[in-house]
């Protein structure tokens, strides 16, 4: 098996590098992606995702046509850039 529960962090997320999977189980990058995809199909939703993207994009699947899908896909750094500014500011203006 090539996803133990020792790959996953306490969040669920894939905690080691596919290629370095691949590696300790003599198999082709692509087999261990392929995996990886199966058990992201597996509950909860998101479990072994990469990182919060990865974990939003997974629960989102079958909704690619949606908003919330393309805020996440295109935008998410800027988002996450975008809320800590706003947070930033929000507490100099409580400050004044």
């Amino acid at each position: 098996m090539l996803f133990r529960s020792w790959n996953l962090d306490e969040n669920g997320y894939l905690a080691v590098d596919t290629i370095l999977i691949a590696d300790r189980y003599d198999q082709t990058n692509e087999a261990v992606l392929n995996v990886l995809k199966k058990v992201q199909q597996l509950d909860p939703p998101g479990i072994a995702a990469r990182d919060l993207q990865d974990c939003l994009l997974i629960q989102l699947n079958g909704k690619e046509q949606t908003i919330a899908y393309q805020i996440v896909s295109e935008y998410f750094d800027e988002s996450i850039v975008l809320d800590k500014y706003l947070t930033k500011i929000n507490l100099l203006s409580n400050q004044l």
